[in-house]
């Protein structure tokens, strides 16, 4: 909301009374902030400035000319901290970490999607829609950005990461952030990327636990953990460390051998491009040929369905499946589900061969001729007892040969006399 340059309107000083009850707000809105943190933002005895912007909004300052907290509409009943504030005491809000590579985006004024957020093994914890949160990077404890989420954590352990996450309220550098005196926490802090921060006291306990679960992130659809107050942590599963992932395989293997189910062959995709290609595989043995051609659209949402993309002007097309690459004959061999009777695979495949037209694609284009009823006699009795009968050229070359020979007609060079 601070994108565009906002001129200040007005600018009066608090009463001691208003400070104090600024304060008050501040410890109610903020109940992470110690003692010494509301007396490092608010000291004794200094002035304590409100600003009302153009846009409604408004902001307070003190000690200068840095805007600490604003209101965004401007009503008096919400507050949140700016990136000034938020240097200060890094530890007001919860923290949600992002890539260092994603960073750009926020610091433009996008919106964080969820895709975007990096999951530390505990989870994201518990929130609700609505809630205020700041970002960060790991190696690098100083937020810059806050905002509102836009789902809760109960959506996204029902749904997955995926949609809006947190909805922009202020970042750095924005126009609200150039109101004060354009400082910046460390030398990580640059208008066009947030990097991490060296040296000591570069990162703090959740950036530790967001920068370990880089390490350990694995595409697995584990049971996600409770919280200690008994809610989903959302997404939780989508980083585990390599070690405890490997034990659980090897236990699921065992399971699987001792209750003689199903197991997962000792190739299977370690990578993900080796899960792409194999989702691509499996979702090929759905596509029929007279499907074609289809938009990758379709393919991924409807057939591999791992995928969802939107495609504004231009549009691919699946055009052809080469159904003799080894690649394809070696997964067919395997694609009938495990414990499927064999004496149904060939029934199955004779139904798909009876169902798919041919690969080629070509379509045979040959003249027809239809008598009238003056030259039906010409054809014989079948063209009378069939009105609709159809004749090809030879057909018809062959029928006025024979009805020449049997009316005994004579013929001028390549025209016929007919009787009638």
């Amino acid at each position: 909301m601070f994108k565009k340059k906002t001129d200040v309107l007005t600018t009066r000083p608090l009463s001691g009374k208003d400070v104090k009850a600024l304060k008050r707000r501040v410890e109610v809105s903020f109940p992470d902030l110690i003692a010494d943190d509301l007396d490092a933002l608010f000291p004794a005895k200094v002035e304590v400035q409100l600003l009302k912007l153009k846009n409604r909004a408004t902001a307070y300052t003190c000690n200068g000319p840095s805007p600490l907290f604003f209101d965004p509409e401007g009503r008096g009943d919400l507050l949140v901290p700016t990136c000034y504030a938020l240097w200060r005491c890094p530890n007001i809000l919860e923290k949600l970490f992002t890539y260092s590579e994603v960073s750009p985006k926020v610091l433009g004024g996008a919106d964080l999607f969820l895709q975007g957020l990096i999951v530390p093994e505990g989870g994201l914890g518990y929130f609700s829609a609505g809630d205020h949160r700041v970002v960060c990077i790991p190696q690098n404890p100083h937020p810059f950005a806050v905002g509102i989420m836009e789902a809760s954590s109960d959506d996204i352990a029902r749904t997955g990461l995926k949609g809006k996450g947190l909805k922009l309220l202020h970042h750095y550098p924005d126009q609200l952030w150039a109101m004060g005196d354009k400082s910046v926490p460390n030398a990580g802090f640059t208008p066009g990327r947030i990097f991490p921060q060296e040296g000591p006291g570069s990162s703090d306990a959740g950036a530790t636990a967001a920068e370990t679960s880089l390490a350990g992130m694995s595409l697995s659809e584990d049971t996600q953990p409770q919280a200690s107050n008994g809610h989903p942590e959302p997404a939780a599963g989508a980083a585990s460390v390599p070690a405890a992932a490997e034990e659980a395989d090897t236990a699921a293997a065992a399971d699987a051998s001792s209750a003689g189910t199903f197991s997962a062959p000792a190739g299977h995709p370690q990578t993900q491009d080796e899960l792409i290609e194999l989702c691509l595989l499996k979702g090929l043995q759905s596509v029929t040929d007279e499907e074609l051609p289809m938009l990758t659209s379709d393919l991924y949402a409807k057939h591999m369905g791992v995928l969802g993309i939107k495609i504004i002007h231009k549009q691919d097309k699946l055009v052809s499946v080469n159904r003799e690459h080894e690649l394809y004959q070696a997964h067919t061999a395997d694609a009938s589900p495990a414990g499927a009777s064999s004496s149904a695979s060939p029934s199955a495949a004779a139904v798909r061969a009876e169902a798919a037209p041919s690969s080629s694609g070509r379509i045979s284009v040959t003249f027809s001729y239809r008598a009238p009823s003056s030259l039906r006699p010409i054809f014989g009795p079948s063209a009378e007892a069939d009105r609709d009968a159809l004749y090809s050229e030879a057909q018809v070359h062959q029928a006025l040969q024979n009805y020449q020979k049997q009316q005994q007609l004579s013929a001028t060079g390549s025209c016929i006399k007919l009787d009638r």
